[in-house]
């Protein structure tokens, strides 16, 4: 819905004028394919906005016909700050934290492309080489890659067969046009590649990889507030360290106020006082908090929900990956994805408020009835209705939780509509907060 100030205008500045727009966008999803006959809705945000709907949606125009959409799911961006704070490691998602990707448009400079003039690449399932490799952890990329290049080669090497004029011709027409365009299509992905990975290793990527599992698991929290302080200490790009400041205090459920101090007195230092605010407005949002915030829900979240794998090499990180944890290489599972899993896979007798409610997140499960315009009959939803769904992210999503979903979607054959207020990257969602 491309509304990155979405968060922010209502966790911090209590505007409300966005549920009217995603409840307008929610009419127009149900008049196209049907009424939905079911919602889960996890967090008081959603809830507020489903009711919002419901109750312009008696007033309007009630769609005949049976559903083309099973279900939805309804997740609150403020239940799961890790997962938009931590480093994205599937190749879509470094794309995005590398170059920026905006309303599905990239722009690639000479780095990548070897030519002076900028490239403007649309990234869609259009292009055969991006759709296999957009979801993949980056390890696993380059190999791919690698080898498609090899079978390119000895599809050109074909020509060196021909012995008819038929054949050659056949191989102009057809099977060349292909190869170029795979060519070429090759050829950004693996200059992208390098590019991503130039970039990443100047910065001691693999150091703050480490840092951020130490994180998510809750150990060796002094060598995790050592580096946060090493990197406000050398400069580091501020919205990065705000990043690690972030995710060290809502993995740790907050820092003591000691630490809060110090470490905001050497950012203030480092980087100008005129951060004072920034310091407030993530404190308000439950960012960056003081010990006991009763805000903070990952410490128990982790715990009931399995986040952290036993065993990080379970997850693969080649073609094949065998757990949705291998998005962030298997050091943790982003939770709201997680949800959509546990929704679709586990019937809970007590209903979805059950699951919560030692989470204290509010959560209902709601589901339509029949109108005068629709029979029991048309409004039962057809096998394949039962299996899409419809995601809704409201305060913003990243590249890897839809990753993330394309493969719950896949190993569960379910198919997923996304529909989110704003894709981000962890530092697009700090900045949000500062404009």
């Amino acid at each position: 819905m491309e509304m990155p100030l979405y968060f922010k205008q209502f966790f911090l500045d209590n505007d409300t004028t966005w549920y009217h727009s995603i409840a307008r966008a929610l009419s127009s999803i149900q008049g196209t394919f049907g009424t939905i006959p079911k919602a889960h809705l996890i967090g008081l945000n959603s809830m507020r906005i489903h009711d919002l709907w419901k109750m312009k949606e008696d007033r309007d125009y009630n769609p005949p016909g049976g559903p083309e959409i099973g279900s939805m799911i309804m997740l609150d961006r403020n239940l799961d700050f890790p997962t938009v704070l931590a480093s994205q490691l599937t190749y879509e998602g470094l794309i995005a934290e590398c170059f920026g990707i905006k309303t599905g448009v990239v722009k690639f400079e000479k780095n990548v492309t070897s030519q002076d003039a900028p490239l403007t690449l649309s990234l869609n399932s259009t292009d055969k080489v991006f759709a296999e490799i957009r979801g993949m952890h980056i390890t696993g990329v380059f190999p791919l890659l690698s080898s498609k290049a090899r079978q390119l080669q000895s599809g050109y090497d074909k020509k060196d067969n021909l012995s008819s004029v038929s054949d050659f011709k056949q191989f102009v027409s057809e099977d060349l046009k292909e190869l170029k365009s795979q060519h070429k299509s090759l050829a950004l992905h693996i200059g992208a590649c390098e590019a991503i990975m130039n970039k990443k290793t100047e910065g001691s990527f693999e150091d703050v990889l480490a840092i951020e599992q130490a994180m998510f698991e809750d150990t060796q929290y002094k060598d995790s507030l050592n580096f946060v302080e090493t990197c406000i200490q050398r400069q580091s790009p501020y919205l990065n360290c705000l990043r690690m400041m972030s995710l060290l205090s809502v993995c740790k459920g907050g820092i003591d106020s000691k630490t809060y101090k110090s470490l905001r007195t050497q950012f203030l230092h480092s980087f100008g006082f005129h951060h004072m605010t920034s310091f407030k407005k993530f404190k308000e949002a439950g960012l960056i908090n003081e010990t006991n915030d009763k805000r903070n829900l990952f410490p128990k979240s982790r715990k009931k929900f399995n986040l952290i794998p036993k065993s990080p090499e379970a997850a693969s990180k080649g073609p094949v990956p065998k757990d949705l944890s291998y998005v962030f290489g298997g050091a943790y599972t982003p939770f709201l994805v997680k949800i959509v899993e546990q929704l679709l896979t586990k019937p809970y007798i007590g209903g979805v408020e059950e699951i919560f409610k030692s989470l204290q997140i509010p959560a209902t499960e709601y589901k339509a009835g029949t109108s005068a315009r629709q029979t029991q009959s048309n409004f039962k939803p057809s096998q394949m209705a039962l299996k899409t769904v419809l995601v809704v992210f409201i305060g913003g999503c990243t590249h890897t939780e839809i990753n993330a979903l394309r493969f719950i979607g896949n190993q569960l054959r379910y198919r997923f509509i996304i529909l989110t207020t704003a894709i981000v990257t962890g530092e697009e969602f700090l900045q949000s907060f500062l404009v």
